[in-house]
Parts: structure tokens; sequence; C-alpha cells
């Protein structure tokens, strides 16, 4: 947090010297319900998780809460996997993982957490001083995730089939689309799209059940809480 002097010291019986600033992060770190929005008429949203989880690794809770809060407000969101999933299924929290892809109902999103690719990157938020060669590795790690093995071939084919399927559902007064989204893939990439969305793409288990979110806002209240703790801590040396 950003600590400033009080513009309104003196207004209305204010005699605090210093005021506090914070992102959103403390609430919601990926902003789905302000992507989701109808209005938008998005295909795709990119959803990067660089939050800490409870390993300094992305855990899943990040986009657990903004699902379960979208769908509590009522915006469209694609089936997204609960945090019991997330815990069981490495493959969600080490590598990028798309959602949506059979349906038209939400834009699809693309999930890529914080992993190492070329640089262990889960530094704490309360490190505060970086060498030149960390902050390298840094952004060189991050290049490298939306760059790993097949995935910019693969985001070529979700992109160009959502922003096709799209264009013709509006040309058809948005009637069923038949076997989406094999239809829209160029006909050249059948073959390697299909591919990429049978390794990328998620789909829910039977039954599943989503996240409630009182359960997870309540969690994320508990985190902040002990975040705020940790980071105070270390900007004072321990001597709170």
């Amino acid at each position: 947090p950003a600590q400033l002097p009080n513009p309104f010291r003196g207004l209305d019986g204010d005699e605090d010297s210093q005021i506090y600033f914070t992102d959103v992060g403390a609430c919601e770190q990926i902003p789905l319900f302000s992507l989701l929005q109808e209005e938008r008429g998005l295909d795709v949203v990119f959803a990067l998780d660089s939050t800490e989880g409870n390993t300094s690794w992305p855990n899943g809770l990040a986009l657990g809460i903004s699902a379960a809060h979208a769908r509590h407000v009522g915006l469209p969101v694609p089936d997204t996997p609960n945090l019991q999933q997330f815990a069981r299924d490495e493959r969600l929290r080490k590598g990028a993982t798309f959602f949506g892809c059979d349906s038209l109902d939400a834009p699809a999103i693309v999930y890529i957490p914080n992993h190492e690719v070329s640089f262990a990157s889960n530094f704490s938020y309360s490190k505060l001083q970086w060498t030149a060669e960390e902050q390298e590795a840094m952004l060189r790690n991050g290049f490298d995730q939306l760059t790993e093995d097949d995935l910019p071939e693969c985001l070529s084919c979700l992109l160009a089939s959502r922003q096709r399927a799209n264009g013709a559902q509006a040309c058809q007064a948005r009637r069923p689309l038949p076997s989406f989204p094999q239809d829209f893939w160029p006909e050249a990439k059948k073959e390697r799209c299909a591919a990429c969305f049978q390794r990328y793409c998620w789909h829910p288990e039977e039954d599943q059940e989503a996240d409630a979110w009182e359960a997870t806002s309540g969690i994320v209240d508990d985190l902040n809480r002990q975040n705020l703790e940790s980071l105070l801590d270390n900007l004072f040396e321990g001597r709170r």
C-alpha cells in the first residue's frame, strides 16, 4: 500500500496526516467482473495469475474468487475448476489452460498461472528490492510462459474459432451452431487445432459444484489479513 500526505486533513474533523492507498488486488486479483460484462462483446479473456497461493505459487484461488463473484452477480462465466480440483491437478497450476472452449455463452478464459519455465519467479510480494539480474530473469520467465511449447499456435486456434464463430452466430440471429468449434478452424489447421484443444481445454467433471462466493470470499479475507501482517512486519523489520 502507498502512503501519501492527506489532502483532506482538517475537513470534517479528519486529523490523519497520512492516507493509505492500495489497488483492488486485495479483493479481486484477476478482474473478471469488469471483463465479462456482456456489453464488451469479448471473445477471449486472458487471466494471468501471479498470486502467491500457499506455496508462493498460484493455487487457483484468485481465479476461483473472481469466477465466483461474477457468477454471484449474474455475469456469464465459463465452467472453471473448484479449489479441490486445482489442488488435485498439477497441470492447472503448471501451465496454460483454456476454459469454455466449446461454448459461446461466455467469453473463453485463457488461464496462465505464474510457473517456472526458465526462472523460479515465485518471489514474495514483500520483496521490495531487486537486482538487475533478477528483474531480467523475471521478465524472461514471463515471456517464456506465454511462448511455452506449442501455446502460441494453440492460442491462434482458440482465437480464430471464437472470432469466426461469434461472427457467424451474429449473422444467424444467434441460432445454435453445429459442432462448434471444429467448423471454424482453418481447414489447413484442423488436425493441429484438434490436438491443441485436446491438450489445453478443460472440461468440468460430471455433477461438479462450483465454489460458492461466500466460501471463497471468506478465504480471501483471511489471507489478506495474514498477508498484511507479513508485509508490515517486513516493512518495519519486526518492530511493530
